[in-house]
């Protein structure tokens, strides 16, 4: 949502470490203020996606090798972060993202630019194999849903 100002600041952030590297970087979302519009006018190698129906976003997930995720406010997991994970390959996410949530053996860690895009040029090399997920999903076991559910029931009706 990129009507919020943390998005925003991190959408920048993104448009600063890639705007002159060798990498296409795609932003998603559901609308893009003027400013950054043309802020991204003149870089041959920056889009904007609107999300404007699920399927583009899936399209997205499926499409992209790399999701980079950066928030300044670290208050609890993000949905972006968990929506990544399942759906996508590789994730290169700032400290705020990934800290403290048990999930950060599943993602790359950056917090400057020039981490950002060593850890992208570690990443696009690699082939994101049936291994990489099926030890994603084990990390992921316990934000599912339905284990959660169960856990809560057993709770309850001890």
């Amino acid at each position: 949502d990129l009507r919020l100002s943390d998005n925003i600041k991190a959408a920048n952030f993104i448009v600063d470490c890639y705007a002159d590297s060798p990498y296409k970087l795609v932003i998603g979302g559901n609308s893009l203020p003027a400013k950054m519009q043309k802020r991204i006018d003149g870089l041959t190698n920056v889009t904007f996606v609107n999300i404007s129906d699920p399927k583009v976003l899936d399209n997205l997930f499926n499409e992209a090798h790399v999701h980079v995720l950066i928030t300044y406010q670290k208050t609890g997991i993000k949905l972006k972060l968990l929506n990544s994970l399942h759906k996508g390959r590789y994730i290169i996410a700032n400290s705020p993202m990934i800290e403290d949530t048990g999930l950060e053996n599943s993602c790359q860690l950056a917090n400057t630019k020039e981490e950002f895009l060593a850890a992208t040029k570690r990443v696009m090399v690699l082939n994101f194999s049936e291994a990489n997920r099926k030890e994603r999903m084990e990390a992921l076991s316990s934000f599912d849903p339905q284990n959660s559910a169960k856990k809560l029931v057993a709770l309850i009706f001890k």
